[in-house]
């Protein structure tokens, strides 16, 4: 089993692709850090949701998973030097580890940012087709165009959060 496993999204809003990086690195983990990326960013139509109200939706579905924690990280802009940037900020807060980190993805492109640095990370990238999987934009989409089919791709202890935050800021 990995030591420290780590997760970098947005969740904007949580939905199931994350529920299933989640669920999959927590089988393969001592630790899974989940970075919630972008947290200074909120209420447009890109990031609509606070980093206060991620971490609500993350918490309504793991407060009872202890082997879970979560960091905000802030954009750097930099692609170049974001790997260092998420391993820094992760051993700030674990401490420094003998291991790379093993970071998980639903994406070769979002893994691309980490396997150049294989001193600090080993990737692992998940299967999405392992779930029924729609992305943060097309689930804002429909939500907003008031096509109620978005709802079962979002746990739905977040419905009502999501419903609330997306009509006020397109209102």
């Amino acid at each position: 089993m990995n030591n420290i496993g780590v997760i970098c999204a947005r969740l904007q809003p949580l939905h199931k692709g994350h529920i299933l990086l989640i669920n999959e690195a927590l089988m393969q983990c001592n630790k899974l850090i989940l970075c919630i990326c972008s947290p200074l960013d909120g209420r447009t139509p890109l990031n609509p949701f606070t980093w206060a109200e991620r971490y609500v939706m993350v918490n309504s579905i793991y407060r009872f998973e202890p082997r879970l924690d979560t960091l905000f990280i802030t954009d750097i802009n930099d692609p170049e030097r974001w790997a260092e940037h998420v391993y820094s900020k992760v051993i700030e807060k674990c401490g420094k580890q003998e291991n790379p980190l093993t970071i998980f993805g639903g994406g070769v492109e979002e893994l691309s940012l980490y396997t150049p640095h294989t001193e600090l990370f080993k990737t692992v990238l998940v299967d999405r087709q392992k779930t029924k999987y729609l992305s943060g934009s097309a689930i804002r989409e429909r939500c907003l165009s008031g096509d109620s089919s978005w709802k079962e791709y979002v746990p739905s202890d977040n419905h009502e959060l999501v419903e609330a935050v997306l009509y006020q800021v397109s209102t």
